[in-house]
């Protein structure tokens, strides 16, 4: 998950410094997220997902998408 909140961030040309400013999160906090030193709650994801302009619904579903697809290759 925290792979395609890093791309959709990119792909929305904006930094990390940018979004957590968009959260009211101190600068530092951002990255801790995206490295996977601070998890995420479900409200969390949310603001986070509205906050680099994606739909936190097609988020989640890539992420469901990845993770079928790396489980079919693990089982082949």
């Amino acid at each position: 998950m925290l792979e395609i909140i890093k791309q959709a961030r990119e792909d929305a040309n904006l930094s990390q410094r940018e979004v957590a400013k968009r959260l009211e999160f101190h600068p530092t906090v951002f990255g801790k997220i995206e490295r996977g030193d601070r998890a995420l709650d479900v409200i969390e994801f949310i603001a986070v997902s509205r906050a680099i302009g994606a739909d936190p619904l097609v988020l989640l579903g890539s992420y469901l998408v990845a993770e079928q697809k790396a489980r079919i290759e693990k089982s082949s």
